[in-house]
């Protein structure tokens, strides 16, 4: 038997790392795997992802995810801080 708290599943992932919430942050994806990852986080945070990024080839690509639809960039210098996937994954808990 499962004695763990059950969570709705809106609460699934995580709580939004505080450095991401800064509308211009920026997580760089340098290959689909990361890409992928970090999609699938952001759809599990309710957040929506257009169908166009999970197609994407080009890296690297930078995603914005303080709101409530995730933002990108392929262009490298755009304004605002950058975090690498590696800070991402260690920021975020999934739950």
């Amino acid at each position: 038997m499962n004695d763990l708290p059950q969570t709705p599943q809106s609460n699934i992932g995580a709580v939004m790392p505080s450095f991401l919430t800064h509308p211009y942050a920026q997580v760089v994806c340098q290959n689909k795997g990361e890409l992928l990852y970090v999609l699938e986080w952001a759809k599990r945070e309710g957040k929506t992802v257009s169908d166009y990024m999970w197609k994407v080839e080009k890296f690297p690509y930078h995603l914005f995810l303080a709101g409530k639809i995730v933002g990108w960039t392929d262009l490298t210098d755009r304004i605002g801080d950058k975090f690498s996937f590696q800070e991402f994954c260690q920021s975020v808990n999934w739950a």
